[in-house]
């Protein structure tokens, strides 16, 4: 059955389609009394059915992992909690009829279908480039007429609220982005219109806070949306967006998805939410004073730089999203940070070759 259709069926239907067309599945499940009677009969199904080809081999190996950690707790660092795999036993209950939310979604029983019927060794044909292209134009891109005419207007609206934005800020002017005195607005229309194409200038005009962005956007966010922004600020969540990023996006009701990319700048309810209690996203994150991380790097709080890969560190600043970097670093060279307060007590943290960080005077 196609990807597309399977996607459509309710869970019933998707029950009838197992019982039809993976009758050993269904007549496992109907012969166990328990999950850990159906787990058996899995294994031994796997294991006996030895079909040659590496998509098969690959299905098996899977299957094999499935079944291994299936039961399995394991700790969920954002959260704090432990959370038990159920993978198996969550398809047990399903062909079964015992599955306790029947608001389940569909997408993963139609994943392990589409994994037992790999058993076979049928490999998935690769893509012509016909179909490739018929796929692409499914949906439209930044070169479209429609887009670009958004976009346009986007950027029209936006170099006028720069210039109110430059003209009324509070802080020392910019020694690169100011007017000069005398300019007429129409000089100063042409001076944004030419910064635009400077990273620098979105940087230093990055939108900070939910509504200033409000207003980028034409006012199109709903209240439901400014409450939450509003709710993450109050928070102490940090907002950086620049307003190349911002006239990327459609605050028309009408046109493209920006779902993608808008996501992005837009906290969810959830987010918000766990704002404040998560303790780590991933092992690298823990740092214990004195004591190398996961990564085998010494950092200096763990509030605001962690390695996560062999070449990579992740920055966390206090004022912004976070930023990665990766570094080539020659035998005598090291990069070199200027460390804000939250950072460290030091005023620069040198990244050395060996992976480790010393934060000197």
């Amino acid at each position: 059955m196609k990807q597309k259709k399977m996607l459509a069926l309710t869970l019933s239907q998707l029950k009838n389609i197992y019982y039809q067309e993976m009758p050993q599945i269904a007549e496992m499940v109907e012969r166990s009394t328990s999950v850990e009677d159906f787990k058996n009969s899995l294994l031994q199904y796997v294991d006996a059915y030895q079909v040659e080809g590496s998509a098969a081999e690959k299905a098996r190996e899977q299957i094999r992992l499935l079944l291994h950690y299936d039961g399995q707790v394991v700790h969920e660092l954002s959260t704090g909690e432990d959370m038990s795999v159920q993978t198996i036993q969550l398809l047990y209950q399903f062909l079964k009829g015992t599955l306790k939310d029947m608001e389940t979604p569909t997408d993963l029983f139609i994943e392990l279908f589409q994994l037992f019927e790999r058993l076979g060794g049928e490999e998935t044909p690769a893509l012509s480039p016909q179909r490739i292209k018929i796929r692409s134009d499914r949906w439209v891109t930044g070169l479209d007429k429609d887009v670009r005419l958004i976009r346009e207007e986007n950027k029209e609206r936006m170099l006028h609220l720069l210039i109110q934005k430059i003209e009324n800020r509070k802080s020392k002017p910019s020694a690169r982005f100011h007017f000069e005195e005398g300019m007429n607005y129409e000089e100063k229309y042409q001076s944004v219109n030419e910064w635009w194409n400077d990273f620098r200038f979105h940087l230093a005009m990055a939108i900070k806070s939910p509504t200033e962005l409000n207003r980028f956007l034409g006012n199109s966010l709903s209240s439901e949306t400014m409450y939450l922004l509003l709710l993450a600020r109050k928070k102490g969540m940090p907002f950086f967006a620049t307003p190349y990023y911002l006239s990327l996006l459609n605050p028309t009701a009408e046109g493209y998805d920006d779902e993608a990319i808008r996501s992005y700048i837009l906290y969810s309810p959830r987010l918000v939410e766990t704002y404040g209690d998560i303790v780590a996203w991933e092992k690298e994150d823990i740092v214990k004073p004195g004591e190398p991380n996961a990564a085998g790097w010494l950092l200096p709080d763990g509030n605001n730089i962690h390695r996560r890969y062999p070449e990579v560190a992740i920055l966390i600043p206090d004022t912004m999203g976070r930023a990665c970097g990766a570094y080539a670093l020659l035998a005598n060279e090291c990069m070199i940070f200027k460390a804000n307060a939250s950072t460290s007590n030091s005023s620069h943290c040198f990244l050395k070759r060996r992976g480790i960080i010393n934060c000197g005077d």
